[in-house]
C-alpha cells in the first residue's frame, strides 16, 4: 500500500509539474509574441528612416539578422536577393502591415513587417519567430534544477505522507478494532472485522469447549484411544492407551507404528488405513488387550483411523477358567458315572456273586452320593456367580451358625482322630444363614480332611475393629507357597491323589470365596507346609 501511495504522489507531482510548465509556456508565448511583433515594427520604422536619409548605403552598412527587401513602387528590387521575390510580392500586396507567415518549404514561422516609404516604395523585413524557443532554451537548465528539486521534495513528502497515512492502518488492533478510527472510511470495514472476530471467538470457544469435553471423556476412559491420520501419525491419544501399550515415548505427529512392535498391531493399523476393520488380540505387560481398528472416511477417502484398546484380561481369564471348569466338571462327573455304569453292567449281566452284592451296592451308593454332592456344589456356585440366590438376607448370629456346624462335624472329626473346637462370642449380623453355614462347613471339613492324626481344628468368631471375623485354624499338612494363590479356584487340588483318597469335589474353597464376595467379606489365607493352615473371613 505504501508503494501505491508513493507512486500515486510521485505521478501526481510529475503531472502537476508538466501541466504547470505547459501553462507557463502558453502564458510566456502570449506575452512574448506581441512584444516580438512590436519590436519588428519598431525596427522597420528605424530602417525606413535610415533609407530615407542615406538610401541603399545605409542598408549595406546595416548589421541585422532580419531579412530586408526594398521594393520600388513599380515592383522593382532596390535591395535584396531574388530569393526574396515571393516575400517582395507579399509586401506589395500587403502594403504597410505586420503579420505572421508560415513557410511550407522551410517549416519556419516568421514575423513579417511591411512599411511604405514617402516615394511609394515598400520596405519589407522578415525574421524567424524563435525568440520564445531561445528563452526556453536559456531556461532549460534552471527548469531542470527546479524539476529535480521538486522531484526530490515530492519523494520526501510522498514517503512521509504515505507512512503517515498507513501508520493508523498498521496500528489497527485486528482482534479488538476501534470502529472510531482516524479514518471514517475504515469504520465499515472495522465493524465487519469486529463482527467477524466475535463470530470467530464464539466458534473458538465452542471448539475449545468440545475439545475439553473430548479430552475429559477420553482421559477418564479405561479404554485406550488413539487417533491417527492417513500417514499413521498420532493426532490424539489418552493416558490409558499410553499405559496399556507401555508407550512412554508416544507423541503427537509421530508414527503410531513406533509405539508398538507387535505385528498384529501394525497389521491392524495398515488394514484400517486401507479401509478394513479388524479386532486383533494383543499382549503387553502381562495383560491381554483387544484392539479395534476402524477407518475414518471423508467423502469416500480414508483420512485416518480410530484405534480403541480394551483390556480383556479378565474376560480371557474367565473364558480360560470357564473352559477349564467345563473340562473339570466333565471329568468329575464322568468318573462316578463311569463307576456306576460299570458296576451296574456287571450286576446286570449276573457276574456278581451274592456275597459281593453288598460291596457293589455300597460303591454305587458312594459314587451316587459323590455325584449328587458335586452337582449341588456346582449349582450353588452357579447361583452365587449369577446372584440368583433365592434366600434373602436376614438377622442371624455367625457364632450360632459356626457352633451348629461344629456340632455336625464332631463325629467326622473323631473318626479322623482330629480335635474340633469352637471359641468366641455372639456375632449378630445380616446374611443368608444357609450360605454362611456352608462356608463354615467347607472350611472345617477341609481342616479335618487335610489334617494329621491327633491334629486340631480351631474355629473362632470374634469382633475386631468393628468387623466380625471368622477364623478356622488347623494343624494339618499345610499348603505349599506356590499353590496358595490358586486353592480358591474351582476343582483346583494341591495333591490330586490325596484329594481323591479323602473325597471331596474340589469346589469347597470356591464356594467359600464366592459366599464371602456375596456378603462383601474379605478372605485371607496363611499356611506353612507341614504346620497347618489358617483361613480368616472378615465381615
Amino acid at each position: 500500500m505504501i508503494k501505491r501511495i508513493f507512486r500515486s504522489i510521485i505521478l501526481g507531482s510529475v503531472v502537476s509539474f508538466l501541466c504547470s510548465l505547459a501553462l507557463f509556456l502558453l502564458v510566456l508565448y502570449r506575452y512574448v509574441h506581441p512584444y516580438f511583433m512590436n519590436e519588428i515594427a519598431d525596427e522597420a520604422q528605424y530602417i525606413r528612416t535610415g533609407i530615407e536619409l542615406n538610401g541603399t548605403a545605409y542598408l549595406e552598412k546595416l548589421e541585422t539578422d532580419s531579412t530586408i527587401i526594398w521594393i520600388s513602387s513599380d515592383g522593382g528590387m532596390l535591395f535584396g536577393s531574388a530569393m526574396e521575390q515571393q516575400g517582395a510580392k507579399r509586401a506589395l500586396e500587403a502594403g504597410e502591415s505586420v503579420d505572421i507567415w508560415y513557410s511550407d518549404s522551410t517549416g519556419v514561422q516568421t514575423v513579417n513587417c511591411a512599411v511604405r516609404l514617402a516615394d511609394g516604395s515598400v520596405l519589407y523585413i522578415s525574421e524567424a519567430e524563435n525568440g520564445v524557443w531561445i528563452i526556453l532554451r536559456n531556461m532549460l537548465g534552471p527548469m531542470m534544477i527546479i524539476f529535480s528539486l521538486l522531484l526530490l521534495l515530492s519523494i520526501g513528502l510522498s514517503v512521509a505522507l504515505s507512512r503517515k497515512i498507513v501508520r493508523p492502518i498498521h496500528n489497527i488492533d485486528i482482534e479488538n478494532p476501534d470502529i472510531h478510527a482516524d479514518y471514517a472510511e475504515l469504520s465499515p470495514l472495522l465493524q465487519r472485522i469486529n463482527r467477524q472476530n466475535k463470530l470467530i471467538q464464539r466458534q473458538m470457544n465452542d471448539l475449545r469447549s468440545r475439545q475439553e469435553e473430548f479430552l475429559t471423556i477420553t482421559e477418564n476412559m479405561s479404554e485406550g484411544l488413539i487417533l491417527i491420520d492417513n500417514k499413521t501419525e498420532v493426532l490424539s491419544y489418552n493416558s490409558s492407551a499410553k499405559a496399556q501399550l507401555d508407550a512412554g515415548d508416544i507423541t503427537y505427529g509421530k508414527s503410531v507404528l513406533e509405539v508398538s512392535s507387535d505385528k498384529a498391531f501394525a497389521g491392524a493399523v495398515h488394514g484400517a488405513l486401507a479401509g478394513e476393520r479388524s479386532a486383533p488380540i494383543l499382549e503387553s505387560g502381562g495383560r491381554i488387550y483387544q484392539l479395534f481398528a476402524n477407518p475414518v472416511t471423508v467423502e469416500g477417502t480414508v483420512s485416518g483411523a480410530v484405534l480403541l484398546i480394551l483390556d480383556v484380561t479378565e474376560r480371557e481369564q474367565r473364558d480360560a477358567m470357564r473352559r477349564e471348569f467345563t473340562s473339570n466338571v466333565s471329568h468329575e462327573l464322568k468318573t462316578p458315572l463311569t463307576s456306576i455304569y460299570g458296576i451296574s453292567e456287571i450286576m446286570m449281566n449276573g457276574i456278581v456273586k451274592p456275597q459281593d452284592m453288598e460291596g457293589f451296592a455300597k460303591n454305587i451308593h458312594d459314587e451316587s452320593g459323590r455325584l449328587i454332592t458335586l452337582i449341588e456344589d456346582i449349582l450353588r456356585l452357579s447361583q452365587l456367580d449369577e446372584g440368583t440366590q433365592e434366600s434373602q438376607q436376614e438377622d442371624t448370629d455367625l457364632y450360632r451358625i459356626a457352633e451348629d456346624v461344629v456340632g455336625r462335624l464332631l463325629r467326622v472329626a473323631e473318626k479322623c482322630g482330629v480335635s474340633l473346637t469352637i471359641s468366641g462370642e455372639s456375632a449378630p449380623m445380616r446374611g443368608i444363614p444357609s450360605i454362611l453355614s456352608e462356608m463354615v462347613y467347607n472350611l472345617c471339613d477341609n481342616g479335618i480332611k487335610y489334617n494329621k492324626a491327633g491334629g486340631k481344628v480351631q474355629v473362632n468368631v470374634s469382633h475386631r475393629d468393628g468387623h466380625i471375623v471368622l477364623t478356622v485354624q488347623d494343624t494339618g499338612i499345610g499348603i505349599p507357597p506356590e499353590h496358595q494363590d490358586r486353592v480358591f479356584e474351582r476343582f483346583y487340588r494341591v495333591d490330586k491323589s490325596h484329594s481323591k483318597a479323602i473325597g471331596g469335589t474340589g469346589l469347597g474353597l470356591s464356594i467359600v470365596k464366592h459366599g464371602a464376595a456375596y456378603h462383601r467379606a474379605q478372605v485371607s489365607l496363611s499356611s506353612k507346609e507341614g504346620e497347618g493352615t489358617t483361613v480368616q473371613i472378615r465381615f
